[in-house]
């Protein structure tokens, strides 16, 4: 993948990426886009790492473009287990709830996503390298090989998480 900032100069920036091969059971779920996990993980006063919550994106369609913003689905995932939670949220056309995939038809409930706990130990690994930022919302793919970061956000927003978990204030995450 070659990204380009539309400027026909010798001085244009140029990012040049590997392609990402999901993880084939993540392709049950929807093979037409790289489905993410976008996971937030928080450092506490005392340099713990929490994990507040997270959720899994994919597309709704054939659109390789997994963004709930953009008309994805997002379910929310159990975070001890790495399982799949009983729901899925599409916001288009209408917000409605969803238990299988709109394109697969693959249940959400119970979906074993693979090497859950090498992503927990990655991010939060990666939160404490990252100390300066207190809260960050990492997204993550699975590739046959593990989880790779996809990128981390400061701004990791809360309108898809909240509605794949049913809201972020758990008491866990009030003690926090």
């Amino acid at each position: 993948i070659v990204a380009h900032d539309d400027v026909d100069d010798e001085n244009s920036d140029y990012l040049v990426q590997e392609v990402i091969r999901q993880h084939p059971d993540l392709g049950w779920i929807n093979p037409h886009s790289v489905n993410s996990v976008r996971i937030v993980t928080f450092l506490t006063r005392d340099n713990r790492v929490e994990i507040v919550a997270a959720m899994l994106r994919t597309s709704s369609s054939t659109s390789p473009i997994d963004n709930f913003s953009a008309g994805g689905v997002v379910a929310g995932i159990d975070v001890e287990t790495g399982r799949l939670k009983r729901e899925g949220l599409i916001t288009t056309p209408r917000g409605r709830m969803l238990t299988r995939h709109p394109v697969t038809g693959t249940e959400f409930f119970g979906f074993q996503l693979p090497h859950w706990d090498e992503l927990k130990k990655i991010v939060v690994q990666a939160q404490q390298v990252f100390h300066y930022i207190k809260s960050i919302g990492w997204d993550i793919a699975f590739t046959l090989e593990g989880p790779v970061i996809i990128e981390a956000n400061q701004e990791w927003g809360t309108a898809g998480l909240q509605a794949a978990n049913g809201g972020l204030l758990t008491p866990k995450n009030r003690g926090i």
